[in-house]
């Protein structure tokens, strides 16, 4: 970052087109925030295209793989970087019944999204499985009353249209030691971590779930015990954290489930236990006010 008379000369580096469209939309974001509003003039803005961040992709298949819980596997190309740079990524979705109008570049550089009848669903998904030549990818949805990708699994089917824009959200966590804790909305997510953990690594991974026929068979480094919860056993997330033996160093939690539940478990381990930001990612996936399930 340079200044040359009135104006700030701003240089983005990145990897690749995604990263750097992505580098692009926080400067607009930061711009946001200043008190005169703020244009940058991009040296090439791509009017009209579609975002590099976002692959357009059909729906291959939809299977039920346990009471609760559907795989959907979607097609394309250049699905393999899912599989890279975090483990979410944010699915888009037309209306029913409607032909899907992606979003597009706009002269100054920032992502223009369709508003009105056109207006996309986007709720964020955990990319399962990929193919590493990058013609498909699996992603789990827990099916629950209510929720628009669980009526969209109902009737979707081969060919249908759908948008994956990322990826996002945290890697893999490289401490020697980790704990995992979820509900149904995070099992994608820990079974991913899970994984792709170092098998060397100890821990602990506790799932809850309602019904412990949707328990999936997760592979895992031998040093890691996963737990399963019945939801109304007597036993929730915040007292399974709050009852285990945690490292002084080289730890780290991973913690996500409804909204008061994150926030009680990132109180106690920054207050009580004194974990640094580095060493633990807390999320609330939905909200018990409003049953925000995707």
């Amino acid at each position: 970052m340079q200044v040359q008379g009135e104006a700030i000369n701003l240089t983005l580096r990145a990897a690749n087109d995604v990263r750097l469209h992505a580098l692009k939309q926080v400067v607009f974001a930061r711009l946001a925030r200043l008190e005169q509003p703020v244009v940058p003039a991009w040296d090439h803005v791509a009017v009209g295209a579609l975002p590099p961040n976002l692959t357009l992709a059909q729906v291959a298949s939809v299977t039920r793989i346990s009471p609760h819980f559907t795989r959907v596997r979607v097609e394309g190309h250049g699905l393999e970087r899912f599989g890279d740079g975090g483990l979410h990524f944010r699915l888009l979705l037309a209306r029913p019944g409607q032909a899907p109008v992606w979003p597009r570049i706009a002269a100054d550089g920032r992502t223009v999204w369709p508003e009105g009848k056109d207006t996309l669903h986007r709720p964020v998904y955990t990319t399962r499985a990929f193919d590493p030549a990058g013609k498909w990818l699996d992603f789990d949805v827990f099916l629950h009353a209510g929720g628009r990708v669980t009526e969209w699994t109902s009737s979707a089917g081969p060919g249908d249209p759908v948008g994956l824009m990322g990826p996002s959200g945290s890697d893999t966590p490289q401490a020697s030691w980790v704990g995992l804790f979820g509900d149904e909305t995070a099992l994608p997510a820990i079974a991913c971590i899970l994984a792709a953990l170092d098998r060397k690594t100890r821990g602990d991974a506790f799932l809850q779930l309602s019904d412990l026929s949707d328990v999936q068979d997760l592979p895992h480094p031998p040093g890691v015990a996963v737990h399963w919860l019945t939801r109304g056993g007597g036993n929730d997330l915040v007292t399974a954290l709050r009852g285990m033996a945690l490292p002084e160093t080289d730890r780290f939690v991973w913690f996500a489930s409804e909204a008061s539940e994150a926030s009680a478990a990132r109180s106690y381990l920054r207050d009580e236990r004194g974990f640094g930001r580095a060493e633990s990612n807390i999320s609330g996936f939905w909200t018990a006010e409003t049953s925000g399930h995707a």
